[in-house]
């Protein structure tokens, strides 16, 4: 076990920083499965506009609210704000997450986030022009998201997974015009990633008050199209039975398994097996004699039919602290939905289930 781990810790570059934390959870009996995702989050919500199926995840602003500035600021613009400042003056330190990783100087810090542009200007002695480099400053407007590595688990004996986000980074995009000019719509996009920001361990994660005067901001935020496809995760953990046919199975055969629809309503034990086996009705024809037949097809969901697993968490920046906190508030199994004629329509929650 502690080989795989430290292999996987070192693919994803922090091996020093989170080996010791989950040894422990690894060699807990009651988890079966464990494995790490790289998932990336947009902080502004989608305009009515666009499509359900475009969204890169739904976030729901709760607290917004800083009053050391004295203007109004965008619930995204202040959360950058926040982690922007904390990397700067030192009160979180930033890392590289290379294949070494260490902590940044506040020098190297401000050196990852300057931009150089270069300009002409023009000597009024000689009357020459020359090539002048210029650091910018990093524009709030220019980080675009948050990239989390979270470690996931499913722990059989109460039935849950669980999240621990073990590093966070800002997401900054850079537009850049090709070295021989070209026009403004010519301009090449891309992300950079300039620093890390290491979460708290894993022992010492709590439950989050937003309602505490520290906590300046704060929202739900909801995976979508950027939900978690377990089978392309990490795995650092698997043992039988597979955790999405656990999970099936306790949903389907535990009365006392809590669970919830879209809607909050609660999933009655008895509905539960008509929505784990679903019974279409059809007519065919015979070719030859023109007869109709009715049949009836019958499909079962298995764990495998369970490929993606929704994330519901709570985020909060505390100002005491000067760190971001992220717990996992909900989870709910993805599966396919498909029309009379065996077409694919979308995706959709087979369940939701709270945690305490």
């Amino acid at each position: 076990m502690r080989t795989t781990i430290g292999l996987v810790c070192a693919m994803f570059g922090y091996l020093p920083l989170l080996t010791a934390q989950y040894d422990k959870l690894l060699n807990n009996k009651s988890v079966i499965w464990a494995a790490e995702v790289e998932v990336d989050y947009r902080l502004t919500k989608p305009s009515d506009q666009v499509s359900y199926t475009e969204y890169n995840n739904d976030i729901q602003v709760w607290k917004c609210f800083d009053p050391s500035i004295k203007r109004m600021m965008d619930s995204d613009e202040l959360l950058m704000n926040l982690l922007l400042n904390a990397a700067l003056s030192g009160d979180w330190p930033a890392w590289s997450l290379d294949s070494e990783p260490r902590m940044l100087s506040l020098k190297e810090i401000q050196d990852r986030l300057a931009l150089i542009d270069t300009v002409t200007v023009l000597d009024m002695g000689s009357g020459l022009t020359r090539n002048v480099p210029i650091m910018n400053e990093p524009d709030l407007a220019s980080f675009s998201g948050i990239r989390a590595r979270h470690l996931l688990w499913f722990d059989h004996r109460n039935g849950n997974f669980n999240l621990y986000t073990s590093a966070i980074a800002m997401i900054r995009t850079i537009s850049v015009t090709p070295e021989n000019g070209g026009y403004e719509e010519e301009q090449v996009m891309f992300e950079s990633i300039p620093f890390w920001f290491r979460m708290p361990p894993l022992e010492e994660t709590r439950p989050i008050d937003i309602n505490k005067k520290q906590i300046l901001w704060a929202a739900q935020v909801r995976t979508v199209q950027n939900t978690p496809v377990l089978s392309d995760a990490v795995i650092l953990k698997n043992t039988e039975p597979p955790a999405m046919q656990a999970l099936l199975g306790r949903f389907r055969f535990d009365e006392n398994y809590q669970t919830e629809n879209v809607l909050g309503e609660k999933i009655v034990h008895q509905t539960r097996e008509s929505m784990v086996i679903k019974l279409d009705t059809f007519v065919t024809f015979d070719p030859e004699t023109y007869e109709e037949k009715v049949v009836v097809r019958r499909h079962e969901l298995t764990g495998n039919d369970l490929k993606r697993l929704q994330l519901v968490q709570i985020w909060a920046w505390d100002d005491r602290k000067k760190r971001l906190q992220i717990r996992l508030d909900q989870f709910a199994p993805i599966v396919e939905n498909f029309d009379f004629d065996g077409n694919f329509r979308f995706w959709e929650p087979l369940f939701i289930r709270r945690l305490k």
